[in-house]
């Protein structure tokens, strides 16, 4: 993973799961130090960035089936 990657080579840092970080100490990986952020929990914002034709529609029908998966079932509710 090229973000940890950086980060062992002293140019970055990275926001990780625990699980993930656990298993990369496991192997041969550079060395990196890992700290626990304290509440309130992050809010993630996403971006999907991925390959499209002229109508920005996906490439492939494995980038159409997990767009699919990523979109909601329904609209969010409008807060009032």
């Amino acid at each position: 993973m090229i973000q940890l990657d950086l980060v062992a080579h002293g140019l970055g840092v990275a926001l990780l799961p625990a699980a993930f970080v656990a298993w990369r100490g496991a192997g041969k990986q550079p060395p990196a130090a890992s700290a626990e952020l304290k509440e309130p929990e992050p809010c993630w914002e996403l971006a999907v960035v991925f390959a499209h034709d002229a109508d920005r529609q996906p490439n492939n029908a494995i980038t159409r089936l997990f767009l699919d998966v990523l979109r909601p079932t329904q609209p969010p509710a409008l807060s009032s």
